[in-house]
């Protein structure tokens, strides 16, 4: 079973364009035997998604089966991957993210690594804090009701 991606780390981009995956998560993304990870544009945030490779295998796997060759939601899934990178970290830890993802995220010199579980988030740090803050005005609305002790694992939640 795959490490989870927990907890939220903050880290600068250095000088020549590289940034330290946290260990936390280092310690996940090297369990496939491949020091690195995929990253790409969120389609639902102003961020960049990090999957390991196998992770993202799977998804793609899952989806291809899920989706109609050239159907919209298929088209989706392949502009995704066409804009994907393979990050391999140097024997520092650290990665290069490409100018085009960075401009994509709105990442300029910080970035915050979030924890999602499966995969993570990389956003600017303004951005996350701005995130954070919709995130808090729609649960302070007590429209969501989220317990992780009741999760069962076909993904339906214990009736209340």
């Amino acid at each position: 079973m795959q490490s989870l991606f927990l907890g939220t780390f903050e880290n600068r981009i250095d000088s020549k364009g590289r940034v330290l995956v946290p260990a936390a998560f280092r310690q996940p993304l090297s369990q496939d035997g491949q020091p690195g990870l995929v990253c790409y544009p969120d389609i639902n945030q102003t961020a960049l998604e990090g999957v390991s490779l196998r992770t993202l295998n799977d998804s793609f796997n899952a989806l291809r089966e899920q989706y109609e060759m050239y159907s919209p939601e298929y088209e989706a899934v392949m502009s995704i991957l066409s804009g994907a990178a393979n990050l391999s970290w140097d024997s520092g830890g650290r990665v290069q993210l490409p100018e085009r993802l960075l401009k994509k995220a709105g990442i300029r010199s910080d970035v915050v690594f979030v924890g999602l579980g499966d995969r993570f988030r990389i956003w600017d740090p303004n951005l996350y804090q701005k995130h954070l803050g919709v995130v808090a005005k729609i649960t302070e609305k007590g429209n969501i009701t989220i317990s992780l002790a009741s999760a069962r694992r076909d993904g339906q939640g214990k009736s209340e």
